[in-house]
């Protein structure tokens, strides 16, 4: 009897297909991103810039809604709130003016915002249609590499590296051909 159970867990074991480190792949990433309706996070933003001494560091939150709307709101003093629905930026400062921009008429910006809500979304055309993919580790620690595909965004853009644990995104990385990089820091609730 013993014989037999050992020889059935064995043929088991070689018919049934055992899940490896292979599985994971951008089609997963994807697909474990799109699973959220919405995501929150704090963030610290630090932005290095070759034409200042000391980097700008901000906080805010963060927060992604299902289809396209991304939120940003700025902690005091500053008090932005950036709003983007679709293809239009709607900026709100602590004084109460607003002012919207048409994201197709800042194609660096539009593709910036592209590919956070595309990962966040999980949506992998609108990430290819400005990016070139790249995505090393695993599930529980995974970068993505995105590369510029066209020639005018890729004069001005070096790349983004979007870091992250299965669903959420960690850091957020910009860096400029100029060599100037914005880095966020994303800090989720109830994250283990």
């Amino acid at each position: 009897m013993k014989t037999l159970l050992i020889n059935l867990a064995l043929l088991s074991w070689l018919c049934c297909p055992t899940v490896n480190a292979s599985d994971w792949g951008i089609d997963k990433l994807m697909q474990a991103m799109a699973e959220q309706q919405t995501q929150q996070a704090r963030f610290t933003e630090t932005r290095e810039m070759a034409l200042l001494q000391q980097d700008m560091t901000s906080q805010g939150a963060l927060t992604f809604e299902r289809p396209d709307r991304l939120t940003k709101q700025f902690d005091q003093p500053h008090g932005l709130r950036y709003e983007i629905v679709a293809k239009r930026l709607l900026i709100q400062r602590s004084d109460g003016s607003e002012e919207i921009i048409r994201l197709e008429n800042a194609p660096q910006l539009l593709a910036f915002v592209s590919a956070m809500r595309a990962v966040l979304a999980g949506d992998r055309n609108s990430l290819q249609e400005h990016f070139e993919l790249s995505l090393t580790g695993q599930r529980q620690d995974w970068q993505l590499h995105l590369t510029p595909k066209a020639r005018q965004l890729a004069s001005q853009l070096r790349g983004i590296e979007i870091t992250g644990s299965s669903n959420r995104i960690t850091t957020f990385l910009v860096t400029e051909q100029a060599g100037d990089r914005l880095l966020m820091r994303l800090h989720h609730p109830n994250a283990d």
